[in-house]
């Protein structure tokens, strides 16, 4: 659900949909994370969502990490890219961060 909420924000501010219905009737096209490009600069940023238990937060944050980089890695030779962001988004089922969520966030 998380994923689905900031992938329609996503989408509306970059008016990449043309309906704006609610967050709880959106439901974007089937890929397993948000992949969001800048085709100007030449950035690509990987988001992906985790909503883990308190005790693993930073856990879930290097595994986000680890998972993407090769495909970050991959992406960026096979798209000419400046460079592949890898935006791990994780926030505890009792609204627990990690130090970087905000910055990630922004």
């Amino acid at each position: 659900m998380a994923g689905r909420v900031v992938h329609q924000a996503l989408a509306n501010t970059y008016k990449l949909v043309k309906d704006e219905s609610p967050y709880y009737k959106y439901t974007p096209t089937t890929i397993p994370d948000i992949v969001f490009q800048d085709k100007k600069k030449k950035i690509t940023y990987l988001i992906d969502i985790s909503i883990p238990n308190d005790s693993n937060i930073q856990a879930k944050y290097n595994e986000k990490i680890a998972k993407y980089t090769d495909l970050a890695i991959e992406m960026q030779r096979l798209w000419n890219q400046a460079r592949v962001e890898i935006i791990p988004l994780v926030m505890s089922t009792t609204g627990l961060t990690p130090h970087t969520f905000y910055t990630d966030l922004k």
